[in-house]
């Protein structure tokens, strides 16, 4: 199973996160994270999250101006794009296959505006990881569910007393019992990210990684 994540950005106090399904510890998404971090400015990404269109529970239903919007900044080919709008026509086409291979905040940066929402995501056990653009204090937030707590020992990982925003919100399945919360690890200022060495930065994100 792959190392599962979430990832995205907190703009006006609205998180939007979205699922990250394989490499998703620090050595790796870490990385990429703040590479994407030392690319952007703040006001480039604040623009683009205004222009956000969150895609959840409750999604708008799909027209062929959405597959025209997708085909231009997905550089769909012609044939690519007319299978979708035959699959449109014979309603079998929904927005998890529009999205499914939507999964970095390049291309979000491009021009992508269909955010594929999944905030629950980070509450829940299986989400390892989480690297938050966090564009209102201007840091980046890293958080993990790979910490032992009261109630929640593990013999794998480092004791911790959960911090943070998440900490105390959990997903609970019926029959289940609460699973605990993500807790944060790190903020590094963004403007860190810039005037850091990228080596210096690997070997931060590798430091992570090895203690949890």
């Amino acid at each position: 199973m792959g190392t599962r994540a979430s990832i995205g950005f907190r703009h006006k106090n609205i998180d939007w996160l979205m699922y990250h399904h394989m490499d998703g510890g620090p050595r790796w998404l870490g990385n990429s994270v703040m590479r994407f971090c030392r690319e952007q400015s703040m006001d480039a990404m604040r623009t683009r999250v205004d222009q956000f269109v969150r895609i959840g529970d409750t999604p708008p239903e799909i027209t062929d101006t959405h597959l025209e919007e997708i085909a231009q900044v997905r550089s769909w080919s012609a044939e690519h794009l007319a299978s979708a709008r035959q699959a449109l026509q014979k309603d079998q086409l929904d927005w998890d296959k529009m999205l499914e291979d939507v999964g970095e905040l390049e291309d979000f940066m491009a021009g992508f505006n269909y955010w594929p929402d999944a905030f629950e995501f980070i509450l829940d056990a299986s989400c390892e990881w989480a690297y938050i653009i966090n564009l209102d204090t201007e840091k980046l937030e890293m958080y993990t569910h790979h910490y032992s707590a009261p109630g929640h020992e593990s013999t794998s990982y480092p004791k911790r007393k959960p911090v943070g925003r998440y900490s105390g919100l959990q997903v609970v399945d019926e029959g289940e019992s609460p699973s605990r919360g993500a807790t944060l690890l790190s903020e590094i200022p963004l403007q860190d990210l810039k005037d850091l060495p990228m080596y210096a930065l690997i070997s931060y994100a590798d430091r992570i990684h090895r203690q949890h």
